[in-house]
């Protein structure tokens, strides 16, 4: 069983009713003018229940269905996705321990930051950006950081992931170029679950 092919991850039992509103996610329309509704047997729904694909493709409309529709979320595997949002009090959102999540856009602009979902650690002193440059940021004391460290930098309004592939004294070398001025850096700590309180 699965939603697009066998063991894809995406099985699941459905009512047929004969009056629905298709989304092709969660209500799919049958040929015969019937409607398939998902059964969530399990306390739980996950993004490939609904027809998200575990390839890196944009799930962003499958994430902004789950946080509006569900309250309990699962999210097992490699997906991109757009800024979501929950909109609503105590959506659960739990990790599978290998789940990675791909930052897709950025003022309209393609990213290839790839990172973990995850909290922010704290540094300890006061670390100022003194530039960013292409995949480089140079810091007043690189000390707290370590190649394959995460980091998340704040442009404008936007938050941003990145991976740490060089230090070189004070100058990090990230895994992609960063899109605008970047004014605070903070660790990036992946974690495996978290609790959104909308």
């Amino acid at each position: 069983i699965g939603f697009y092919k066998e063991n894809d991850g995406g099985g699941a039992f459905y009512k047929i009713v004969s009056n629905a509103v298709p989304n092709e996610m969660d209500i799919i329309e049958c040929n015969n003018s019937y409607y398939a509704v998902l059964i969530n047997e399990l306390d739980y729904i996950t993004p490939k229940k609904i027809g998200a694909k575990s390839d890196f493709s944009d799930s962003t409309k499958y994430f902004q269905h789950l946080v509006d529709n569900y309250s309990n979320i699962l999210i097992d595997g490699e997906f991109a996705t757009d800024q979501i949002t929950v909109s609503k009090d105590n959506v659960n959102i739990n990790f599978t321990t290998d789940t990675i999540i791909k930052s897709l856009y950025v003022n309209d602009t393609l990213t290839e930051g790839l990172f973990k979902i995850g909290v922010t650690e704290p540094v300890t002193g006061f670390i100022s950006i003194l530039s960013t440059v292409n995949n480089s940021v140079t810091v007043s004391d690189a000390r707290a950081f370590s190649v394959g460290d995460f980091v998340l930098l704040t442009m404008g309004e936007n938050k941003i992931a990145y991976q740490i592939v060089n230090i070189i004294n004070n100058v990090i070398y990230l895994n992609c170029d960063i899109l605008e001025p970047a004014t605070y850096i903070e660790k990036y700590k992946p974690i495996s679950n978290i609790y959104i309180n909308g």
